[in-house]
Protein backbone atom coordinates (compact mmCIF):
# COMPACT_ATOMS: atom_id res chain seq x y z
CA UNK A 1 0.00 0.00 0.00
CA UNK A 2 2.96 2.45 1.01
CA UNK A 3 4.69 1.55 -2.70
CA UNK A 4 1.21 2.67 -4.47
CA UNK A 5 0.94 5.84 -2.54
CA UNK A 6 4.41 6.80 -2.95
CA UNK A 7 5.18 5.77 -6.91
CA UNK A 8 2.72 8.34 -8.42
CA UNK A 9 4.39 10.92 -6.09
CA UNK A 10 8.05 10.20 -7.33
CA UNK A 11 6.77 9.77 -11.35
CA UNK A 12 5.21 13.49 -10.95
CA UNK A 13 8.52 14.38 -9.25
CA UNK A 14 10.57 12.59 -11.87
CA UNK A 15 8.82 14.11 -14.91
CA UNK A 16 9.02 17.61 -13.04
CA UNK A 17 12.75 17.29 -12.96
CA UNK A 18 13.14 16.45 -16.40
CA UNK A 19 10.82 19.38 -17.90
CA UNK A 20 13.30 21.71 -16.16
CA UNK A 21 16.61 20.31 -17.00
CA UNK A 22 15.47 20.45 -20.69
CA UNK A 23 14.05 23.96 -19.91
CA UNK A 24 17.14 24.89 -18.62
CA UNK A 25 19.00 23.22 -21.58
CA UNK A 26 16.90 25.38 -23.97
CA UNK A 27 17.46 28.39 -22.17
CA UNK A 28 21.16 27.97 -22.37
CA UNK A 29 21.55 26.42 -26.31
CA UNK A 30 19.91 30.11 -26.72
CA UNK A 31 23.11 32.06 -25.02
CA UNK A 32 25.62 29.33 -26.57
CA UNK A 33 27.21 30.42 -29.95
CA UNK A 34 28.42 27.83 -31.93
CA UNK A 35 31.43 28.15 -34.32
CA UNK A 36 33.39 26.45 -36.50
CA UNK A 37 37.23 27.36 -36.84
CA UNK A 38 39.06 25.87 -39.66
CA UNK A 39 42.96 25.77 -39.22
CA UNK A 40 44.81 26.77 -42.31
CA UNK A 41 48.28 24.80 -40.53
CA UNK A 42 49.09 21.46 -41.55
CA UNK A 43 51.61 21.08 -38.10
CA UNK A 44 50.58 19.09 -35.69
CA UNK A 45 52.38 20.76 -32.80
CA UNK A 46 50.82 24.21 -34.12
CA UNK A 47 47.55 22.35 -34.44
CA UNK A 48 47.66 21.05 -31.09
CA UNK A 49 48.93 24.13 -29.56
CA UNK A 50 45.43 25.65 -30.74
CA UNK A 51 42.79 23.17 -29.64
CA UNK A 52 44.86 23.51 -26.08
CA UNK A 53 44.86 27.12 -26.56
CA UNK A 54 41.10 27.44 -26.65
CA UNK A 55 40.73 25.02 -23.73
CA UNK A 56 42.57 26.55 -21.68
CA UNK A 57 41.47 30.82 -22.56
CA UNK A 58 38.34 30.50 -24.05
CA UNK A 59 34.88 31.54 -22.28
CA UNK A 60 33.22 27.97 -22.98
CA UNK A 61 30.36 28.24 -21.14
CA UNK A 62 28.90 31.21 -23.82
CA UNK A 63 31.05 29.03 -26.80
CA UNK A 64 31.03 25.96 -28.41
CA UNK A 65 33.81 25.16 -30.69
CA UNK A 66 34.12 22.75 -33.46
CA UNK A 67 38.00 22.79 -34.57
CA UNK A 68 38.73 20.99 -37.67
CA UNK A 69 42.03 19.96 -39.07
CA UNK A 70 44.41 17.79 -40.82
CA UNK A 71 48.46 17.25 -40.43
CA UNK A 72 51.36 16.17 -42.04
CA UNK A 73 52.54 12.87 -41.65
CA UNK A 74 52.37 12.20 -37.73
CA UNK A 75 52.35 9.84 -34.82
CA UNK A 76 50.24 11.27 -32.25
CA UNK A 77 49.96 9.13 -28.72
CA UNK A 78 48.15 9.46 -25.67
CA UNK A 79 49.39 11.48 -22.86
CA UNK A 80 49.96 7.90 -20.41
CA UNK A 81 51.65 6.08 -23.38
CA UNK A 82 55.19 4.90 -23.71
CA UNK A 83 56.53 6.45 -27.43
CA UNK A 84 59.15 3.70 -27.97
CA UNK A 85 56.20 0.88 -27.17
CA UNK A 86 53.66 2.61 -29.38
CA UNK A 87 55.80 3.11 -33.00
CA UNK A 88 58.72 3.00 -34.81
CA UNK A 89 60.78 5.58 -33.38
CA UNK A 90 63.66 4.96 -35.84
CA UNK A 91 61.77 4.38 -38.40
CA UNK A 92 59.39 8.24 -37.75
CA UNK A 93 62.58 9.85 -37.27
CA UNK A 94 64.39 8.21 -40.56
CA UNK A 95 61.32 9.26 -42.74
CA UNK A 96 60.52 12.75 -41.45
CA UNK A 97 57.81 11.60 -39.56
CA UNK A 98 56.56 13.72 -36.54
CA UNK A 99 56.37 11.38 -32.86
CA UNK A 100 53.74 13.22 -30.54
CA UNK A 101 52.32 13.83 -27.45
CA UNK A 102 49.08 14.98 -26.52
CA UNK A 103 47.50 15.88 -23.73
CA UNK A 104 44.28 13.58 -23.97
CA UNK A 105 43.98 9.92 -23.20
CA UNK A 106 43.53 6.98 -25.48
CA UNK A 107 45.84 5.58 -27.93
CA UNK A 108 48.33 5.84 -30.89
CA UNK A 109 47.20 6.82 -34.12
CA UNK A 110 48.68 8.29 -36.98
CA UNK A 111 48.47 11.20 -39.61
CA UNK A 112 48.32 12.70 -42.49
CA UNK A 113 46.07 14.64 -44.86
CA UNK A 114 44.13 11.81 -45.50
CA UNK A 115 42.77 12.35 -42.42
CA UNK A 116 40.21 15.16 -40.98
CA UNK A 117 40.49 15.63 -37.38
CA UNK A 118 37.87 17.09 -35.12
CA UNK A 119 37.80 18.44 -31.81
CA UNK A 120 34.62 19.64 -29.74
CA UNK A 121 35.46 22.20 -27.27
CA UNK A 122 32.75 22.79 -25.05
CA UNK A 123 31.34 23.19 -21.00
CA UNK A 124 31.81 20.33 -19.74
CA UNK A 125 27.92 20.50 -19.25
CA UNK A 126 27.80 19.82 -22.93
CA UNK A 127 30.04 17.33 -22.80
CA UNK A 128 28.65 14.12 -25.02
CA UNK A 129 30.71 11.76 -26.94
CA UNK A 130 27.96 9.66 -28.16
CA UNK A 131 26.54 12.91 -29.56
CA UNK A 132 29.49 14.30 -31.50
CA UNK A 133 30.09 10.89 -33.23
CA UNK A 134 26.39 10.59 -34.38
CA UNK A 135 26.63 13.87 -35.59
CA UNK A 136 29.53 12.74 -37.97
CA UNK A 137 27.64 9.62 -39.11
CA UNK A 138 24.58 11.57 -39.76
CA UNK A 139 26.76 14.15 -41.81
CA UNK A 140 28.23 11.45 -43.83
CA UNK A 141 26.02 9.28 -44.30
CA UNK A 142 23.35 12.54 -45.39
CA UNK A 143 26.48 12.94 -48.01
CA UNK A 144 27.57 9.65 -49.16
CA UNK A 145 26.27 5.86 -49.47
CA UNK A 146 28.62 4.54 -46.33
CA UNK A 147 27.73 2.07 -44.06
CA UNK A 148 28.87 3.61 -40.92
CA UNK A 149 27.90 2.98 -37.41
CA UNK A 150 29.21 4.26 -33.67
CA UNK A 151 30.44 0.93 -31.55
CA UNK A 152 29.97 0.73 -27.59
CA UNK A 153 34.11 1.94 -27.64
CA UNK A 154 32.90 4.77 -29.48
CA UNK A 155 34.78 3.98 -32.49
CA UNK A 156 32.92 4.43 -35.86
CA UNK A 157 33.44 1.87 -37.94
CA UNK A 158 33.19 1.09 -41.72
CA UNK A 159 31.26 -1.90 -42.65
CA UNK A 160 30.79 -2.92 -38.84
CA UNK A 161 34.37 -3.88 -38.89
CA UNK A 162 36.85 -1.05 -40.17
CA UNK A 163 38.03 1.39 -38.10
CA UNK A 164 38.08 4.96 -39.14
CA UNK A 165 37.79 6.90 -36.61
CA UNK A 166 39.49 6.79 -32.76
CA UNK A 167 38.49 9.00 -29.88
CA UNK A 168 39.61 10.78 -27.27
CA UNK A 169 38.60 13.41 -24.37
CA UNK A 170 40.28 15.62 -21.51
CA UNK A 171 38.07 16.82 -19.26
CA UNK A 172 39.27 19.50 -16.56
CA UNK A 173 37.52 21.38 -14.57
CA UNK A 174 34.45 22.91 -15.81
CA UNK A 175 36.08 22.40 -19.45
CA UNK A 176 36.11 19.60 -21.64
CA UNK A 177 37.06 18.32 -25.41
CA UNK A 178 36.35 15.65 -27.61
CA UNK A 179 38.77 14.90 -30.45
CA UNK A 180 39.02 11.96 -33.24
CA UNK A 181 40.36 11.11 -36.70
CA UNK A 182 38.43 10.42 -39.72
CA UNK A 183 40.07 8.47 -41.88
CA UNK A 184 39.37 9.14 -45.73
CA UNK A 185 42.69 9.01 -47.83
CA UNK A 186 44.96 7.99 -45.39
CA UNK A 187 48.33 6.39 -46.42
CA UNK A 188 47.65 3.01 -44.87
CA UNK A 189 50.77 1.09 -45.30
CA UNK A 190 52.50 4.10 -43.67
CA UNK A 191 50.29 4.01 -40.95
CA UNK A 192 50.82 0.05 -40.53
CA UNK A 193 54.61 0.24 -40.62
CA UNK A 194 55.14 3.28 -37.89
CA UNK A 195 52.41 2.14 -35.56
CA UNK A 196 54.47 -0.85 -35.13
CA UNK A 197 57.14 -0.95 -32.31
CA UNK A 198 60.36 -3.00 -32.78
CA UNK A 199 60.19 -3.73 -29.25
CA UNK A 200 59.45 -7.41 -27.86
CA UNK A 201 59.31 -8.41 -24.12
CA UNK A 202 58.60 -5.43 -22.67
CA UNK A 203 56.90 -5.35 -19.06
CA UNK A 204 54.94 -1.81 -18.39
CA UNK A 205 51.71 -0.64 -16.80
CA UNK A 206 51.24 2.09 -19.66
CA UNK A 207 48.45 2.54 -21.38
CA UNK A 208 48.35 0.33 -24.63
CA UNK A 209 46.76 0.76 -27.75
CA UNK A 210 44.37 -1.87 -29.29
CA UNK A 211 45.48 -2.83 -32.39
CA UNK A 212 42.46 -2.72 -35.35
CA UNK A 213 42.01 -2.84 -38.83
CA UNK A 214 41.25 0.38 -40.77
CA UNK A 215 40.07 1.43 -43.97
CA UNK A 216 39.57 4.70 -45.94
CA UNK A 217 35.82 6.03 -46.55
CA UNK A 218 37.56 7.04 -50.22
CA UNK A 219 37.53 3.44 -51.15
CA UNK A 220 34.08 3.27 -51.06
CA UNK A 221 33.28 6.77 -52.94
CA UNK A 222 35.96 8.93 -54.76
CA UNK A 223 34.24 12.61 -54.34
CA UNK A 224 35.66 13.23 -50.70
CA UNK A 225 38.33 15.68 -49.99
CA UNK A 226 39.26 17.44 -47.16
CA UNK A 227 37.07 20.87 -48.43
CA UNK A 228 33.80 18.63 -48.82
CA UNK A 229 34.31 17.02 -45.80
CA UNK A 230 34.45 20.03 -43.85
CA UNK A 231 31.39 21.99 -45.14
CA UNK A 232 29.82 18.55 -44.48
CA UNK A 233 30.58 18.30 -40.72
CA UNK A 234 30.34 22.27 -40.42
CA UNK A 235 26.51 22.33 -42.03
CA UNK A 236 25.53 19.30 -39.71
CA UNK A 237 27.32 20.74 -36.89
CA UNK A 238 25.25 23.91 -37.24
CA UNK A 239 21.85 22.68 -37.99
CA UNK A 240 21.57 20.05 -34.82
CA UNK A 241 22.57 22.95 -32.68
CA UNK A 242 20.35 25.06 -34.45
CA UNK A 243 22.38 27.83 -35.44
CA UNK A 244 21.21 30.98 -37.53
CA UNK A 245 24.66 32.86 -38.04
CA UNK A 246 26.86 30.20 -39.47
CA UNK A 247 30.36 31.43 -38.15
CA UNK A 248 32.55 29.05 -39.82
CA UNK A 249 35.80 30.97 -39.86
CA UNK A 250 39.66 29.85 -41.02
CA UNK A 251 42.65 30.54 -38.73
CA UNK A 252 45.88 30.75 -38.36
CA UNK A 253 47.27 28.53 -35.18
CA UNK A 254 50.47 30.53 -34.94
CA UNK A 255 48.77 34.08 -34.72
CA UNK A 256 49.92 35.65 -31.53
CA UNK A 257 47.23 38.84 -31.85
CA UNK A 258 44.20 36.71 -32.04
CA UNK A 259 45.81 33.52 -29.82
CA UNK A 260 48.37 35.19 -27.56
CA UNK A 261 50.68 32.67 -26.16
CA UNK A 262 49.91 29.84 -28.98
CA UNK A 263 53.29 29.75 -29.80
CA UNK A 264 54.99 28.94 -26.26
CA UNK A 265 52.21 26.10 -26.22
CA UNK A 266 53.61 24.62 -29.37
CA UNK A 267 57.38 24.85 -28.55
CA UNK A 268 56.46 22.86 -25.03
CA UNK A 269 55.24 20.42 -27.28
CA UNK A 270 58.13 20.12 -29.23
CA UNK A 271 60.53 19.29 -26.41
CA UNK A 272 61.87 16.21 -25.51
CA UNK A 273 60.69 16.27 -21.72
CA UNK A 274 56.82 16.37 -23.40
CA UNK A 275 57.43 13.70 -25.76
CA UNK A 276 59.58 11.31 -24.29
CA UNK A 277 60.15 12.38 -20.27
CA UNK A 278 56.71 11.92 -19.18
CA UNK A 279 56.55 8.21 -20.40
CA UNK A 280 55.74 6.05 -18.15
CA UNK A 281 57.88 2.77 -16.44
CA UNK A 282 58.84 0.13 -18.58
CA UNK A 283 61.34 -2.71 -18.23
CA UNK A 284 63.15 -4.49 -21.28
CA UNK A 285 64.94 -7.86 -21.00
CA UNK A 286 66.96 -9.60 -23.59
CA UNK A 287 69.45 -12.69 -24.02
CA UNK A 288 71.67 -12.47 -26.99
CA UNK A 289 74.84 -13.80 -28.59
CA UNK A 290 77.44 -12.07 -30.73
CA UNK A 291 81.15 -12.34 -31.54
CA UNK A 292 83.87 -10.22 -29.76
CA UNK A 293 87.53 -10.57 -29.88
CA UNK A 294 86.66 -13.86 -32.41
CA UNK A 295 85.26 -15.52 -29.66
CA UNK A 296 81.28 -16.17 -28.78
CA UNK A 297 79.75 -14.22 -26.28
CA UNK A 298 76.58 -14.12 -24.39
CA UNK A 299 74.55 -11.59 -23.14
CA UNK A 300 71.72 -10.90 -20.68
CA UNK A 301 70.34 -7.18 -20.26
CA UNK A 302 68.14 -6.41 -18.14
CA UNK A 303 66.91 -2.87 -18.42
CA UNK A 304 64.23 -0.37 -16.37
CA UNK A 305 63.10 3.25 -17.52
CA UNK A 306 61.05 5.78 -15.93
CA UNK A 307 60.73 9.42 -17.74
CA UNK A 308 62.61 8.17 -21.07
CA UNK A 309 66.14 7.52 -18.84
CA UNK A 310 67.66 4.19 -17.92
CA UNK A 311 67.11 4.10 -14.34
CA UNK A 312 68.44 0.64 -13.50
CA UNK A 313 71.01 -1.06 -16.25
CA UNK A 314 72.32 -4.35 -15.74
CA UNK A 315 74.00 -6.58 -18.38
CA UNK A 316 75.59 -9.74 -17.63
CA UNK A 317 77.99 -11.77 -19.43
CA UNK A 318 77.25 -15.30 -19.34
CA UNK A 319 79.96 -16.35 -22.05
CA UNK A 320 83.15 -14.36 -23.08
CA UNK A 321 86.67 -13.20 -21.78
CA UNK A 322 87.64 -11.45 -18.83
CA UNK A 323 87.70 -8.13 -19.96
CA UNK A 324 84.03 -8.27 -21.79
CA UNK A 325 82.61 -9.38 -18.23
CA UNK A 326 84.83 -5.95 -16.93
CA UNK A 327 83.71 -3.86 -19.47
CA UNK A 328 79.83 -4.76 -19.33
CA UNK A 329 79.65 -3.90 -15.59
CA UNK A 330 81.03 -0.61 -16.38
CA UNK A 331 78.98 -0.21 -19.43
CA UNK A 332 75.87 -0.97 -16.68
CA UNK A 333 76.71 2.17 -14.66
CA UNK A 334 77.65 4.43 -17.18
CA UNK A 335 74.50 3.66 -19.28
CA UNK A 336 72.46 4.68 -15.68
CA UNK A 337 70.68 7.70 -15.81
CA UNK A 338 71.30 8.50 -19.70
CA UNK A 339 68.14 9.15 -21.51
CA UNK A 340 67.18 6.39 -24.33
CA UNK A 341 68.40 8.29 -27.33
CA UNK A 342 70.64 6.07 -29.57
CA UNK A 343 73.12 9.12 -29.87
CA UNK A 344 73.64 9.60 -25.96
CA UNK A 345 73.88 5.78 -25.63
CA UNK A 346 76.56 5.58 -28.19
CA UNK A 347 78.39 8.47 -27.05
CA UNK A 348 78.68 6.74 -23.72
CA UNK A 349 79.56 3.25 -24.85
CA UNK A 350 82.30 4.77 -27.29
CA UNK A 351 83.78 6.94 -24.77
CA UNK A 352 84.05 3.79 -22.25
CA UNK A 353 85.65 1.58 -25.08
CA UNK A 354 88.43 3.94 -26.07
CA UNK A 355 89.13 4.37 -22.71
CA UNK A 356 89.88 0.23 -22.79
CA UNK A 357 93.18 -2.00 -23.83
CA UNK A 358 89.96 -4.03 -25.53
CA UNK A 359 87.94 -3.51 -28.19
CA UNK A 360 84.00 -4.46 -27.77
CA UNK A 361 82.96 -2.99 -30.99
CA UNK A 362 82.11 -6.02 -32.38
CA UNK A 363 78.46 -6.61 -30.99
CA UNK A 364 77.84 -4.82 -27.99
CA UNK A 365 77.48 -1.56 -28.85
CA UNK A 366 73.77 0.42 -29.48
CA UNK A 367 74.44 1.62 -32.90
CA UNK A 368 74.62 -2.57 -34.22
CA UNK A 369 72.72 -3.99 -31.94
CA UNK A 370 70.38 -1.46 -31.03
CA UNK A 371 68.96 -2.68 -28.03
CA UNK A 372 66.64 0.28 -26.97
CA UNK A 373 64.82 1.09 -29.77
CA UNK A 374 65.75 -1.61 -32.78
CA UNK A 375 65.94 -4.52 -30.68
CA UNK A 376 64.18 -7.11 -33.01
CA UNK A 377 67.71 -8.44 -33.98
CA UNK A 378 67.51 -10.12 -30.16
CA UNK A 379 64.50 -11.59 -30.99
CA UNK A 380 64.31 -15.66 -30.62
CA UNK A 381 68.76 -15.92 -32.30
CA UNK A 382 70.67 -18.37 -29.90
CA UNK A 383 73.63 -18.19 -31.79
CA UNK A 384 75.54 -15.30 -34.20
CA UNK A 385 78.31 -16.57 -36.48
CA UNK A 386 80.16 -13.60 -38.13
CA UNK A 387 82.99 -14.32 -40.88
CA UNK A 388 86.09 -14.97 -38.56
CA UNK A 389 89.88 -14.10 -40.02
CA UNK A 390 91.36 -16.68 -41.81
CA UNK A 391 91.80 -19.85 -39.27
CA UNK A 392 89.36 -21.22 -36.64
CA UNK A 393 87.53 -20.06 -33.64
CA UNK A 394 85.26 -22.27 -31.52
CA UNK A 395 81.41 -21.87 -30.63
CA UNK A 396 80.17 -23.75 -27.45
CA UNK A 397 76.58 -24.80 -29.31
CA UNK A 398 74.84 -27.51 -30.36
CA UNK A 399 75.24 -28.17 -34.53
CA UNK A 400 71.32 -27.49 -34.40
CA UNK A 401 72.18 -23.74 -34.09
CA UNK A 402 73.94 -23.78 -37.59
CA UNK A 403 71.86 -22.19 -40.15
CA UNK A 404 70.45 -23.93 -42.69
CA UNK A 405 71.89 -22.46 -45.40
CA UNK A 406 75.05 -23.48 -44.71
CA UNK A 407 76.36 -26.96 -46.45
CA UNK A 408 78.96 -28.39 -43.77
CA UNK A 409 81.65 -30.70 -44.12
CA UNK A 410 82.31 -32.67 -40.80
CA UNK A 411 85.26 -34.91 -40.05
CA UNK A 412 85.63 -36.93 -36.37
CA UNK A 413 89.46 -35.92 -34.70
CA UNK A 414 90.27 -38.39 -32.50
CA UNK A 415 89.16 -38.95 -29.22
CA UNK A 416 89.73 -35.91 -26.55
CA UNK A 417 90.83 -33.55 -29.55
CA UNK A 418 89.82 -30.54 -28.57
CA UNK A 419 89.70 -27.75 -31.61
CA UNK A 420 91.82 -29.32 -34.20
CA UNK A 421 93.01 -27.03 -36.64
CA UNK A 422 91.33 -29.02 -39.84
CA UNK A 423 93.09 -29.18 -43.37
CA UNK A 424 90.98 -27.05 -45.94
CA UNK A 425 89.45 -29.02 -47.57
CA UNK A 426 88.03 -28.39 -51.55
CA UNK A 427 85.15 -25.50 -50.99
CA UNK A 428 81.74 -26.04 -53.48
CA UNK A 429 80.11 -22.57 -54.10
CA UNK A 430 78.08 -22.66 -51.22
CA UNK A 431 79.98 -24.31 -48.78
CA UNK A 432 81.68 -21.86 -46.48
CA UNK A 433 82.42 -23.69 -43.60
CA UNK A 434 84.27 -26.50 -42.29
CA UNK A 435 83.21 -28.14 -38.92
CA UNK A 436 85.50 -30.57 -36.87
CA UNK A 437 83.96 -32.18 -33.90
CA UNK A 438 86.11 -31.73 -30.78
CA UNK A 439 84.71 -32.86 -27.14
CA UNK A 440 81.40 -33.42 -26.63
CA UNK A 441 78.54 -30.44 -26.79
CA UNK A 442 81.93 -28.87 -28.12
CA UNK A 443 82.23 -27.87 -32.07
CA UNK A 444 85.00 -25.89 -33.80
CA UNK A 445 83.80 -23.60 -36.64
CA UNK A 446 86.53 -22.45 -39.44
CA UNK A 447 85.59 -20.00 -41.84
CA UNK A 448 86.78 -20.14 -45.67
CA UNK A 449 87.62 -17.16 -47.34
Amino acid sequence: MFQKLILPHTKNLTSSLTQMIKRNLAKESKKVEHIVLVSQSTDIYDNLALEDWIFEKEDLKEKSILLLWRNKPSVVFGRHQVPWLECDVPGCRSEGVSIVRRKSGGGAVFHDEGNLNCSFICDRSRYLRKENLDLIVDALTGRWDLPLMVNNRFDILLDKMYKISGTAAKLAGNKSYHHFTLLYDVDTSRLHSLLQSPLVQVETKATQSIVSHVKNMKEYTQDMNFETLVQVVAERFFRKNKQKHKHLRTVDPLNEAKFPGVGAISRSLREWDWIYGKSPKFSIKRKFVFSSNSVESKCDIDIHTDKGKIVDCHIVVTAGTECLYKFAGQLSEKLENKKLETTELISCFTELSNSCSCKYSAGLEPNSCDWTERSSMLEARKVTTARRPEGHHCTRTERSSLPDDRKVITARGPKGHHCPRTERSPVLEDRKITTAQGLKGHHCLRTEM
